[in-house]
């Protein structure tokens, strides 16, 4: 994937899927996770919420990241 920076950006993959990453416009009701990333297909259709995971999300499957309680 190309254009992933720090900030606000986009990235393509090579089949054309498309990831934004987005910054919180209310940090202060996302103090832990103040940015989200969503997959879009090659059209631009949205698929999916990549992060923040969803609270249901097994701890497996998040390797990395932890629930705050």
């Amino acid at each position: 994937m190309t254009g992933v920076s720090d900030s606000d950006s986009v990235a393509v993959a090579k089949d054309g899927t498309i990831f934004v990453k987005m910054a919180s416009l209310v940090p202060q009701l996302h103090e832990a996770m103040p940015w989200q990333v969503r997959r879009f297909d090659k059209s631009g259709k949205y698929q999916k919420t990549i992060l923040p995971y969803a609270p249901s999300t097994e701890p497996s499957k998040t390797p990395g990241f932890r629930l705050i309680d």
